[in-house]
């Protein structure tokens, strides 16, 4: 990764992100490092913001880093909802056409 950094220096997202590994690994010190460089070029960089944030927190009250899989899938299943949204659209099917197709009306 830090190839790739030294070979696109001006890729701000990719700084963010060896920021986020270096901290994942617990090299907190360099991962300020990389992450002051980004935040001195991009201050209202939200994402790097927070990681700057995260790093300089005292243990305590960090939050936690973000996990591997920002969107897992619950555990358990989303219950079917009880609204029948096939009627719906049965009831609304002919309110409006279609916007710009031809129908070929000869009758």
């Amino acid at each position: 990764m830090r190839r790739a950094v030294a070979a696109s220096p001006a890729d701000i997202a990719l700084r963010v992100h060896l920021a986020e590994l270096l901290e994942a690994a617990g090299e907190r010190d360099e991962a300020v490092s990389v992450i002051a460089a980004v935040v001195a070029t991009e201050p209202e960089n939200v994402r790097a913001r927070s990681v700057m944030l995260r790093l300089l927190s005292p243990p305590s009250s960090r939050p936690s880093a973000p996990s591997a899989d920002p969107d897992p899938v619950p555990e358990t299943p989303i219950e079917e909802s009880p609204f029948d949204w096939g009627s719906a659209e049965d009831q609304v099917a002919n309110l409006f056409q279609p916007a710009f197709v031809e129908t070929d009306d000869t009758s």
